[in-house]
């Protein structure tokens, strides 16, 4: 159901689907954090694509001490000078209500590690990587550089904008 609220809000809902172990498990993704290639007008035409994170800075430590898979530091930089600060303000939803007060004050509470996720979709698929660049942790090089087996992200619309991929609002028409 939410995503199909984005559609009608923002214009198109994402959908991204992780691994644990055995099961999949797929959820709405805020729009807002997705960014594409918009000179393209279709979704499998899109060159690279695009999600900000924040992960809690515990999770960051346990990829770094993950033996494979898990994210590599630059050569000289130890676990102890990862650093982490609050949610920035600028990927923090602004409003009035009480509600979101108590959940920007939770999220203020613990220490968070900005990640980029990209993904680059390059037309020969032995060139597709995924990348985790995490600036103030290593902004020269990514945390993590993988082949890419299978993008994670499902887009929808309702409505073609007739311009690019990303859609029109209901709210628009």
């Amino acid at each position: 159901r939410l995503g199909l609220t984005d559609c009608l809000l923002y214009s198109r809902g994402c959908f991204k689907t992780t691994w644990d172990g055995e099961w999949a498990t797929t959820r709405a993704v805020d729009p807002r954090r997705v960014h594409g290639d918009v000179s393209c007008r279709r979704v499998k035409d899109m060159r690279y694509l695009f999600e900000v994170t924040l992960l809690p800075l515990e999770t960051v430590e346990a990829r770094v001490r993950r033996r494979t898979g898990g994210y590599k530091l630059p050569s000289g930089m130890n676990l102890d000078a990862v650093r982490a600060t609050h949610a920035p303000a600028w990927l923090v939803q602004e409003s009035t209500s009480q509600t979101s007060d108590i959940y920007r004050e939770i999220r203020q509470a613990q220490e968070w590690v900005l990640v980029y996720e990209f993904y680059n979709l390059h037309p020969d698929p032995s060139r597709r990587r995924v990348q985790h660049w995490a600036p103030d942790i290593s902004p020269d090089a990514p945390l993590a550089d993988t082949p890419l087996t299978f993008l994670p992200y499902t887009h929808l619309t309702l409505n073609f904008n007739g311009t690019d991929w990303r859609g029109l609002s209901e709210l628009l028409l």
